[in-house]
Order: C-alpha cells, then sequence, then structure tokens
C-alpha cells in the first residue's frame, strides 16, 4: 500500500516537473545530417542539481552541465540536464508518467 502510494507520488511530481521544465521531441542526429538519422528525447533542465541526480537515479539516462550565460548587468546560473535518448526507457519513462501529465 505505502509502496504504491509512493509510486503514484514519485509518478505525478515526475510528470509536472517534466510538464514544467522538460520536453519530449523527436531529434535530429547534427553529427550525421546526410543520413537523416533521428531519434528519440525527453529532457528535464534545471539548476537544481539535486533534483537532476534523483531523475537519473530513479529513471536511469544522464545528465550535462550547462555553463550560465552571463550578459551585462547579469549573470544565469548554471543549468543542468537530464536526458533520456534510448527507445527502452523512454517508454517506460513514459509509461509511469503518462496519466498524470496535463
Amino acid at each position: 500500500m505505502v509502496s504504491d502510494l509512493k509510486r503514484i507520488a514519485v509518478n505525478a511530481y515526475t510528470a509536472g516537473i517534466l510538464d514544467g521544465e522538460g520536453s519530449i521531441c523527436i531529434r535530429r542526429h547534427k553529427d550525421k545530417p546526410e543520413l537523416h538519422a533521428y531519434y528519440p528525447y525527453i529532457g528535464i533542465t534545471n539548476t537544481n542539481t539535486d533534483l537532476i541526480n534523483w531523475l537519473q537515479e530513479t529513471f536511469g539516462g544522464y545528465a550535462v552541465k550547462r555553463k550560465g550565460r552571463s550578459f551585462v548587468g547579469s549573470t544565469h546560473k548554471d543549468t543542468y540536464d537530464w536526458r533520456l535518448t534510448a527507445a527502452e526507457p523512454i517508454v517506460l519513462f513514459i509509461e509511469k508518467v503518462y496519466t498524470y501529465l496535463i
């Protein structure tokens, strides 16, 4: 019972994060434009490393750090991307969060 409630809470929370901070798309391989090769992609970007690490531990995938940009008069924080790019993990992830997406 508790594990079912926790699973529901985790999936619903993750769907909310994906809805607000993420994307689901099909991307074109930049390194092989002549092949017209595409791949599925799910990504969530955030400045909170704990969130990105939790996503990686919970759902797999990998994390990437992006350096914040600085402009005259403002400084942007570094951001971190959590990414899924393999078909099987993407299908498993979507099956878990789909019900809770808006």
